[in-house]
């Protein structure tokens, strides 16, 4: 190992720790006292000032340090041989060999990847390339098909954007451009030497100062002006050296050079709304144009458009649960104007399936505050009628919610020191929160946006009766961009739950899971704009354990529960798959019956019989014949796999038997 690579590691040492003794230094560096004390000599010399403090617990100290690197005893093998390689240079300072150190082990950053093997060994070649000043040929992959080889004098490898790149000079168009040492393919030495050409170094130089890599003719100013909170990420992302021009209120603006307008456009748009360009005009165009371009992508899901959507799908669902009341309710009063609220007068549970009605009155108590009682579009009936049967069998709701963790516990509309409630709030077996949002007819997740002194306070720390409150703590498990306090109101249910799923009260942080309908697409439209900020804008860390469900998938085996709430169409078809055998032997094998002897046959006849008795002679299978069925009806029609009726509030109602006269698969 060479001189500079020890004395890399070494400076990692110092940069994590207080007070290192000379002999954890000679331990874990395998060195002498001697040598120890001569690196301490040589980085002081380069600028790295080294505090000495005498006693038990002294030792020397690294007064500057950089909180980036990693721990020394968490080196991977990946990162040990980055600190080789970099340490392997002699044309370069230690203090840049420090700075590349820094760029290259950064942990933190999310887009970061580790040099794979093929890119060691190009850095290794560029290496001696460089240091022997040798012209190289070299095969490039560009954006187009052709693989050229390139005639190249590679001058010196540089880190922007925690990639690697090497700064050449290319023989046939005689320019100075950087390459991604990714896409050299191959690399071949050649006998003859170079010199510099001496404009390389101001090139160099405006890769350290200014954003971007690629290069255009042009340096321009831009201006932005960003939230105060953002700020950090938004140095972290430019790589430039940032002149802060005034601070007003929680907005600052700064001013920059880039080397390339268009390739600064996605890092500028990745800053969302808390980023606005002030200069210069060309930029704040392309922004513009390209915020027009994604606008019309999402023309389909416009105010008015999700309007109307949201009015279809509350129209059906009333439609469908006043047949529900009219037929398991017929002598109960409802309300004068709504056919799907059961009159006042009844008590809360009357609403619920007959088999929750008992459980209710026993497990819920009498503190939890009941909303819109009697009214079947609640999505808090529908939470009781749907987890109430897991009392006592909370085990069950691991496969049910998708879970690879025992559930133990279960509670409804439990209250967090926020004030907020949460609809169902389960346990692991090791005391991992799961919180479940449960909506059914709602037009969207709550939002806020009016911000009170009340939720400024909340966002960045309050002290309530039930405990401390800080929501912009989220944003320590954000990679990305912090959840500014407009963007947490804005999707304030959704990040509130995010907040007390994830944070360490009243348990460890588990598991966010949210269950609507499939058919309610506004839900969907807002959730995913939800969760693509989460993974992409703010990178939060622990996205896989935020989890979305629907009802039509959960519920399939819940079949009274499906009929009330979930059956949206006004006619159905139950279909029972048989054998030849089954068939022979069946109740129903001698009634008056309608027999077709093919999926074609049968859609001919139908609609005219109510029941028909399909026998298939080809081998298909259960999955094959359900997609066939399909194919033959159109949306209204809800499909069953039985004969039982509880639910009689079709308007058309068919019974088809498939009899299978091949062998059954």
């Amino acid at each position: 190992m060479g001189k500079y690579a020890n004395m890399l590691k070494m400076l990692i040492i110092l940069n994590n720790r207080d007070y290192v003794q000379y002999k954890e230094l000679e331990d874990e560096l395998e060195m002498s006292n001697k040598q120890i004390r001569n690196y301490r000599v040589q980085l002081e010399m380069n600028g790295y000032y080294i505090e000495n403090k005498s006693g038990p617990y002294g030792g020397i100290r690294l007064m500057d340090k950089n909180l980036l690197l990693p721990l020394y005893k968490n080196l991977t093998p990946e990162q040990q041989t980055i600190i080789n390689l970099i340490g392997s240079k002699t044309n370069i300072s230690l203090q840049e060999m420090f700075h590349q150190l820094v760029k290259q082990l950064e942990l933190s950053n999310p887009y970061h990847e580790y040099l794979s093997q093929s890119s060691i060994e190009t850095i290794t070649l560029l290496n001696k390339a460089i240091e022997k000043k040798l012209t190289i040929q070299i095969v490039y992959e560009k954006t187009v098909k052709v693989v050229p080889t390139m005639t190249v004098d590679p001058y010196e490898l540089f880190t922007k954007y925690f990639k690697t790149y090497v700064l050449i000079y290319n023989h046939y168009n005689q320019k100075i451009v950087p390459l991604d040492i990714t896409k050299i393919k191959s690399i071949h030495y050649t006998e003859n030497t170079f010199t510099h050409n001496p404009q390389y170094k101001n090139q160099l130089q405006r890769y350290n100062d200014s954003a971007g890599v690629y290069l255009n003719n042009n340096v321009d100013t831009v201006e932005l002006q960003v939230s105060t909170s953002l700020l950090p990420y938004v140095k972290k992302t430019l790589e430039a050296n940032i002149e802060m021009i005034n601070e007003i209120n929680d907005y600052v603006h700064i001013a920059f050079t880039a080397n390339n307008l268009f390739e600064l456009k996605r890092r500028i748009l990745s800053f969302g709304s808390s980023c606005k360009v002030l200069s210069p005009a060309s930029l704040k165009e392309m922004i513009v144009k390209e915020l027009e371009l994604m606008n019309n992508v999402y023309q389909d899901d416009t105010s008015e458009s999700i309007n109307d959507l949201y009015h279809q799908f509350d129209q059906t669902v009333k439609q469908s649960l006043s047949r529900y009341l009219s037929y398991q309710y017929p002598n109960h009063k409802t309300h004068p104007y709504h056919n799907y609220i059961l009159d006042t007068s009844y008590p809360f549970e009357e609403a619920l399936l007959p088999e929750n009605r008992e459980l209710f009155k026993t497990y819920i108590p009498s503190t939890v505050e009941l909303h819109s009682p009697n009214n079947l579009k609640s999505s808090q009936l529908l939470t009781f009628d749907f987890f109430l049967p897991y009392i006592n069998k909370e085990y069950l709701l691991s496969s049910t919610l998708k879970l690879d963790e025992k559930v133990e516990s279960i509670q409804f509309e439990t209250v967090f020191p926020d004030y907020s409630h949460v609809d169902v709030y389960c346990k692991t077996k090791d005391n991992k929160k799961v919180l479940i949002e449960v909506k059914y007819a709602e037009s969207s997740f709550s939002r806020n946006h009016e911000i009170k002194s009340i939720h400024e306070k909340k966002y960045n720390g309050y002290n309530t009766k039930n405990g401390i409150v800080e929501y912009k703590s989220i944003n320590t498990m954000m990679d990305g961009i912090p959840v500014s306090i407009d963007e947490f109101y804005d999707n304030h249910q959704l990040f509130r739950t995010l907040y007390n799923t994830f944070n360490d009260v009243d348990g460890e942080p588990g598991y966010m899971i949210v269950i609507y309908p499939k058919a309610n697409q506004v839900l969907d439209i807002q959730y995913n704009q939800f969760l693509f900020q989460l993974k992409h804008i703010h990178q939060f860390q622990y996205c896989d354990r935020v989890i979305r469900l629907y009802w039509e998938d959960i519920a399939i085996l819940h079949e009274h529960f499906t009929e009330k709430y979930l059956v949206l169409s006004s006619k159905r078809l139950n279909v029972c798959i048989q054998s030849k055998e089954e068939w022979d032997s069946s109740p129903f094998r001698n009634s008056s019956l309608i027999t077709v002897d093919s999926l074609e046959s049968f859609t001919n006849a139908f609609p005219s019989y109510d029941t028909y008795v399909i026998e298939v002679q080809e081998e298909l299978s259960d999955l094959e014949l359900a997609n066939a069925l399909l194919e033959t009806f159109d949306d209204s029609y809800h499909i069953t796999n039985c004969h039982k009726n509880t639910y009689s509030s079709y308007s058309e109602n068919y019974n088809i038997i498939i009899v299978h006269q091949g062998t059954h698969k």
